[in-house]
């Protein structure tokens, strides 16, 4: 789950972020913000699929997201700066990336469209021209990398069909059965029709030595 992070006359204050978080003066919110300049019910901050959008009540003085206002609503990045009356705040979506403090309590609101880390630098990235944090990492810098072309790993082979055969015994007796067109009788039509009896008798007798070698 995403937080934020808030600088408070208090000092910095991370607080986890529910599927809906109120922040306000107002000790009903979710979130209560000691800061004079706030409104009763300033801004709301709600889970909205895989994102959390930020959407002003109607403050008076306003919420602001990298140093803009907004209006109405607006989908939160990560490190995104946020400002509502002395209170500052990041936001932070718990990906692992590293992300600048917010700015102290009280501190004037950054140019608007500022972009939420510092020019030549991205989340996690040391800033463009700094030098290496050790000689380990100069030389692994210096080293030429050189790429193999991989091929595309081999299919494993097809499993064959298993066969089976019968020999000749059950294939005899198969023979036998399938010779047979008639089905089986009723029992009221076979109680006085003795040979009619006999022959499934005989079909019964073959079914079963043809189990019992197809088994074996």
């Amino acid at each position: 789950m995403a937080r934020i992070v808030l600088s408070t006359p208090e000092g910095q204050q991370v607080v986890q972020l529910r599927d809906h978080n109120s922040l306000g003066r107002h000790p009903s919110n979710s979130l209560q913000l000691l800061d004079k300049i706030v409104s009763k019910e300033h801004c709301v901050i709600e889970r909205r699929g895989n994102h959390f959008v930020l959407r002003d009540l109607g403050s008076l003085n306003g919420t602001y997201v990298n140093g803009e206002r907004v209006n109405g609503e607006q989908i939160l990045r990560h490190g995104d700066d946020i400002a509502l009356g002395s209170t500052r705040a990041r936001f932070d979506d718990e990906s692992g990336i590293p992300i600048p403090p917010p700015a102290p309590y009280g501190s004037p609101l950054p140019p608007p469209g500022s972009a939420p880390f510092p020019p030549g630098s991205s989340p996690g990235v040391a800033p463009v021209g700094s030098p290496p944090e050790s000689d380990f990492g100069k030389a692994a810098t210096d080293r030429t990398v050189q790429a193999f072309p991989i091929g595309p790993s081999p299919s494993p082979p097809l499993a064959t069909t298993t066969r089976v055969d019968v020999h000749d015994r059950a294939r005899s007796i198969g023979t036998q059965i399938a010779a047979t067109n008639r089905g089986f009788l009723p029992y009221e039509l076979l109680a006085g029709n003795p040979q009619q009896l006999a022959q499934d008798y005989e079909r019964l007798r073959l079914s079963h030595e043809l189990s019992r070698e197809i088994a074996l």
